[in-house]
């Protein structure tokens, strides 16, 4: 039947059952009622009450129009476009991206062969080159520097439904370009991202909706790295040390010292307290108020006049030392956050014996934190080193050669640094054996003379290494 032969049906029979039960029960004919139409349990129309002998039932409609998959992409001046229409909602991370950044991203390693999935906590780029950042929350962003490299690699991972959007901004924070980055769920995609021209900053942005693991980004790539130059920008930090820090005074571009470095990577306010030629303990006459058991009695105390004195009466100290003692006691140690002490080879080229080694530490560390229970105390290894034969390479602190007057190599007192960490289960850095210097590559890190300073190269590897530390220790 169509549609219009039903309707007339329908208002028949309708009009036909009204005037009925007017006259049955003695209603008005004028007057107006309202039926009760129904459908049963068979299907048939029933009209207040009454089944009828008509089915509830019509011929099939024609086929509606098949749906369309929208288009989703992103205008050049970086608003949602949604089939062709531009919206007025910008595909930027949002304003407080900053506040929302989390350098301490759970970082996911797949092993793709063995279908194994690691996690650690890290800051930086997965063994310097790559970093897995898991996207959490609902909404994450990921913040790096840009260092003017034309194409960026970006892999992704998706494990669920997400939006992926990469956002360029210039030295100012300004968004300048953004773009969608298209995927294929549960596969990986390699991006090459173009980069606007004056992007100083990319930030990664991910949002994701169901109840699976959210979208994670891979970033690949040296020319990317987390920008880290802020996150420690209300800390304070004091580096003891001996000439590897202390002698470096910046006093021209390749003349940052170890302390400078640290402060530029991680924005904290970072006190160099590094004394040439001193130890961590014994030392001979003036000297010895220079180690760090004596440094440690005179942060306990507020009473420095025993290194003034020793200034006073030693005419062969470096000029900085002065500077470097009014400096900490100008210092107000209970709004200090952390301290390293990286001392060692002046230890060992003078013949301290290792337990005089052990033991100094030990008091320092002591009687640094019952004055100071809140500081975070770092041990800091001495650093790998070679000796000069002629200005030219002879051996290095790996071999036997090396040995001191007491049978020593540079590597025990590696060894007693971690060692007595341990005891106080306080962290220890291991700059011997992990900054990766050795005999095959020292020229990169050291000058053609001096074994013992490393160069630029090398105080920014040390540096970048005692960054991350506190980086870990500290950004929480």
């Amino acid at each position: 039947m169509t549609k219009k032969f039903i309707c007339i049906a329908m208002f028949l029979i309708v009009l036909a059952c009204t005037l009925t039960a007017c006259k049955k029960d003695g209603i008005d004919e004028n007057k107006s009622i309202n039926p009760t139409i129904e459908i049963n349990d068979d299907g048939f129309w029933v009209i207040n009450g009454v089944k009828t002998e008509h089915k509830a039932e019509g011929k099939d409609g024609a086929d509606g129009i098949d749906g369309v998959s929208p288009t989703v992409e992103i205008s050049t001046d970086g608003f949602w476009v949604i089939n062709g229409i531009k919206t007025e909602h910008k595909a930027s991370c949002p304003d407080n991206y900053n506040e929302m950044f989390d350098a301490f991203s759970e970082v996911i390693v797949k092993d793709y062969e063995k279908e194994k999935i690691y996690a650690e906590i890290t800051r930086g780029l997965y063994n310097g080159n790559s970093g897995l950042f898991l996207a959490n929350n609902g909404y994450k962003c990921i913040k790096f520097a840009y260092d003017g490299t034309s194409k960026i690699n970006v892999t992704t991972y998706v494990l669920a439904n997400a939006v992926t959007v990469a956002c360029f901004y210039d030295s100012n924070d300004t968004l300048i370009g953004s773009t969608g980055l298209e995927k294929e769920t549960k596969w990986i995609t390699d991006y090459t991202l173009s980069i606007p021209e004056h992007t100083a900053y990319i930030a990664l942005n991910c949002r994701y909706t169901g109840s699976e693991e959210p979208e994670a980004f891979v970033v690949t790539g040296e020319s990317l790295r987390p920008d880290y130059s802020k996150m420690l920008k209300d800390k304070k930090i004091v580096n003891f040390g001996d000439s590897i820090f202390g002698n470096y005074r910046e006093t021209t571009p390749s003349d940052k010292s170890i302390s400078a470095l640290i402060a530029e990577s991680t924005g904290a306010t970072v006190y160099n307290a590094g004394f040439g030629g001193c130890r961590m303990g014994t030392h001979d006459t003036y000297w010895n108020d220079f180690s760090m058991n004596s440094l440690a009695n005179a942060i306990a105390t507020g009473d420095w006049s025993a290194q003034e004195t020793a200034i006073a009466n030693q005419p062969n100290f470096p000029s900085y030392f002065s500077e470097t003692v009014s400096m900490l006691k100008n210092i107000k140690w209970n709004e200090i956050d952390a301290i390293t002490i990286a001392y060692g080879t002046n230890d060992y080229k003078g013949n301290v014996p290792i337990a005089d080694f052990e033991e100094s530490l030990r008091y320092a560390l002591k009687t640094l934190l019952s004055a100071y229970p809140h500081l975070k105390i770092i041990v800091v290894s001495p650093m790998w080193r070679w000796f000069p034969k002629d200005g030219a390479y002879s051996y290095c602190s790996d071999d036997e050669q090396s040995k001191n007057a007491n049978g020593d190599m540079l590597p025990d007192f590696v060894t007693a640094c971690e060692s007595v960490a341990k005891e106080f289960h306080i962290p220890y850095l291991d700059t011997y054996y992990e900054l990766g210097i050795n005999k095959y590559n020292y020229s990169y890190y050291f000058g053609s003379s001096d074994g013992t300073h490393p160069n630029l190269n090398g105080r920014e590897l040390r540096a970048d290494y005692i960054s991350n530390k506190l980086l870990d220790i500290l950004a929480h």
